[in-house]
């Protein structure tokens, strides 16, 4: 019996077990084939160990992840990965799916001020929040890849079967944009096991803020009986805000609506089909502010402060069983359109002090100048792999890949007193980049001896870039504009060696080398007010190439007391190249180049344990030193540079949480819960360090968050306090050394928050 199916039999034996069905059933059916071959070790199991463990509050314990393109139990798989279930999260009232970041190691958030955010792994990071085009945590939605260079889209986390996050480069079976790691989201599929109904309804007030208002419904139904069955998810969030400005209380609020939609087909025991449709619609206003010269939680933006975003994914997942292989076809179609408008004080000063006095006398400031965003991110995926399903010493994946991006960046100063002959624009920049790849892929596995196996992978890729550029100044009386159009060509293979070895049934160790690469890209328009660029400067300006990573790798997995202790340890080193770095030109014009290297060393600890049958506690450490290599000369005219051993941003050296959770029985059919969850996050620095500018320090912080509730049946309430102490985090640093630190302050966490969650099913 392989160890996954024996570890998961004893885990059935002791009430923990989870019995992964096909979506078919039928006599061939997988879970049945696991129920009689977990027979006799369920029957020796209950006479040798001591009762039950009961099911966590979510379910239980195990999770099956498909992040190796097979389902294995995270604790089978020689690399470091860690799984959240859906249910957790939406325990925990995670609003999006960047709350995954209290329960992972090393996986750290870099906020956006109105919505969405940057993951890193390991302090593979961004230098200064620059829109590179890619990120570098490749982030999938189901088979879809949605990683985008200006942050995330913060997905909602209802009906969200878990969140995988594998760490450290994978470039093999997930390509470009995964430099430091992989985030995936799977939604839960359609299913034949009868109707299934659950509503969720959530309401909460923050100290000093507005109302939380949450309501969330899946419908799964079988249309034709182990043929067709569909699965309906939708979710309304009103987010009430907490930062009050110099127009209105609680400013920054967010509205998220979320529809999913998903048909299963069998029409064979072999042959499935899964066409399914997401869209989510984003509204914020105000941001997450807090100025430093004003009262606690507040800034002075005085006008709009705008947000609109829509994520729209169509997909199609197509299952074919030859027996001795699976082929998965993966189609896909993903729309990301984002608005914004910033019209407030901190833009109407910059405006005043950098271009009124170039204009002639007599010309009045700027009483109302309006920062418009419109970014469009497009794309069409396909993709198709062939997994090896036979038992033996010798297992592979063999695929393809083809992708068109299609990126687009509109952005415009507008003022209507500064504007010329009705053109309100002062400012103008506008870029579209299209991205073409084909890929090919592998990984083979082969056991050397029953306890000895050696993995190797490549991909190999080649992506054309195409770029057009139109930008304009308003420069003195006159708007200056230009243009340009430039391509390039990329094309690289990518490396995975790893040897694993089963110490014993319940323990592995491995050592593993993998490669992540990011594409290149196409720069905005740049504007030479001062000709400090020659011609030939500027051309090289136009472009920038990829960068690359190197990961090294050494881990522990281990499980003991017939799974009542889980224990997950790894070490790597991370070797950063060409990396690419924001470089400021001049007045309003950066422009990414290719600059230096860095290095991250450190390593992960979780332990998950359940002592008795009521009781789990669960706790991760991460441990990290991310800084650069040598000094990078970022800008030759200036000789501006990164000093040698400057620190990552937003990369703690230290980050950890623990969980602890209790259930207790209220008599027959009744349960009560208690849980509680705490968070430490290091210092780290807002950017990184050059010879001109030094980044913000943001100050470790803590937080703490209670839950407790009663299930009765199908209907679970439970009352939380998240942020108990009400700390008050800086998890971001804006407009520091600006105008004298005038208008600085910091990104917050959201105060101490009361509410009540109620959930049923049917």
């Amino acid at each position: 019996m392989k160890k996954l199916e024996r570890r998961r039999c004893m885990r059935h034996a002791n009430g923990g077990g989870q019995n992964i069905m096909q979506t078919r059933r039928g006599p061939a059916s997988r879970g049945l084939r696991f129920g009689s071959a977990c027979s006799a070790l369920a029957l020796a199991s209950a006479i040798g160990m001591e009762g039950a463990l009961a099911q966590a509050l979510s379910g239980d314990d195990e999770i099956i992840v498909s992040a190796t393109r097979r389902d294995q139990a995270v604790l089978d798989i020689p690399q470091s990965i860690q799984a959240v279930k859906g249910e957790d999260l939406e325990l925990i009232g995670a609003n999006g799916v960047e709350e995954v970041v209290d329960y992972i190691s090393n996986l750290n958030l870099q906020p956006g001020r109105k919505l969405g955010g940057g993951f890193n792994i390991r302090g593979v990071s961004e230098l200064s929040g620059e829109a590179t085009q890619f990120a570098t945590v490749g982030l999938y939605y189901d088979e879809t890849p949605i990683s985008d260079g200006f942050f995330n889209f913060n997905l909602a986390t209802f009906d969200l079967n878990r969140v995988e996050v594998l760490k450290g480069p994978q470039g093999t079976l997930y390509g470009e944009g995964s430099l430091g790691g992989t985030v995936r989201l799977i939604p839960n599929a359609p299913s034949f096991d009868g109707y299934q109904a659950r509503t969720l309804l959530r309401v909460s007030t923050t100290k000093g803020g507005g109302e939380e208002y949450q309501v969330s419904g899946v419908v799964n139904a079988p249309l034709i009986e182990d043929l067709a069955a569909l699965r309906v998810t939708a979710s309304y969030l009103d987010d009430g805000g907490f930062i009050d400005t110099a127009v209105a209380e609680d400013f920054n609020t967010r509205e998220t609506t979320f529809v999913r939609a998903a048909l299963l087909l069998t029409p064979s025991d072999r042959l499935t089909f899964e066409p399914s449709f997401m869209f989510q619609d984003n509204s914020a206003q105000g941001v997450n502010y807090d100025q430093v010269a004003t009262s606690d939680l507040s800034n002075t933006s005085s006008g709009p402060d705008t947000l609109e975003e829509q994520l729209k994914i169509y997909s199609l997942k197509t299952n074919y069983d030859f027996g001795w292989a699976a082929l998965t076809s993966a189609t896909s179609y993903f729309d990301r359109d984002q608005t914004g408008i910033d019209d407030d004080l901190a833009v109407n000063t910059i405006i005043n002090l950098l271009i009124v006095p170039a204009l002639p006398a007599g010309t009045p400031d700027s009483p109302a100048t309006s920062q418009i965003f419109d970014r469009q991110r497009k794309a069409f995926t396909q993709e198709l792999r062939l997994v090896s399903t036979t038992d033996g010493p010798f297992s592979w994946i063999v695929g393809g890949f083809y992708r068109d991006r299609d990126v687009r960046d509109d952005v415009s100063i507008d003022n209507d007193t500064l504007g010329l002959l009705g053109d309100p624009r002062i400012f103008r920049r506008n870029l579209d980049v299209e991205y073409e790849q084909i890929a090919f892929f592998g990984e083979a596995s082969y056991e050397i001896t029953p306890r000895l196996t050696v993995t190797g992978g490549l991909r190999w890729f080649e992506e054309t870039i195409s770029g057009d550029t139109a930008f304009g100044t308003l420069s003195g009386i006159t708007f200056v504009e230009g243009a340009r159009a430039v391509s390039i060509k990329e094309d690289d293979v990518l490396f995975k060696g790893a040897l694993s070895y089963d110490v014993s049934e319940d323990a592995l160790v491995y050592a593993q080398f993998s490669q992540g690469v990011r594409p290149g890209g196409v720069n905005e328009g740049i504007i030479d007010f001062t000709d400090l660029l020659t011609p030939e400067e500027e051309d090289a300006l136009a472009t920038f190439g990829q960068d690359s990573t190197n990961n090294y790798e050494i881990g522990l997995k281990a499980s003991a007391f017939a799974g009542r202790l889980d224990v997950s340890a790894a070490a790597f080193l991370i070797d950063w190249n060409d990396v690419q770095v924001d470089r400021n030109v001049s007045i309003g014009n950066d422009a990414i180049v290719n600059a230096g290297k860095a290095r991250s060393v450190g390593g992960e600890l979780e332990i998950s344990a359940r002592p008795s049958e009521r009781f789990e506690i669960s706790a991760s450490l991460g441990v990290n030193d991310a800084a650069t290599r040598g000094d990078s000369v970022i800008n030759e005219t200036s000789q501006e540079f990164i000093p040698d051993g400057a620190d990552r941003p937003f990369a703690p050296n230290v980050s950890g949480s623990v969980f602890a959770q209790y259930a207790h029985p209220l008599g027959d059919e009744a349960e009560g819960f208690l849980r509680v969850g705490a968070r430490h996050v290091g210092e780290r620095k807002s950017m990184i360090d050059t010879s001109s500018l030094s980044g913000m320090v943001l100050g470790d912080y803590q937080e703490v968050d209670l839950f407790a509730g009663v299930s009765f049946g199908s209907i679970r309430g439970t009352f939380f306090v998240q942020n108990v102490t009400d700390e008050r985090a800086e998890l971001d640093a804006v407009f520091f050394n600006l105008l004298g630190d005038v208008l600085a302050g910091y990104v917050r966490n959201r105060p101490r928050t009361f509410g009540f969650t109620l959930e049923a099913s049917f």
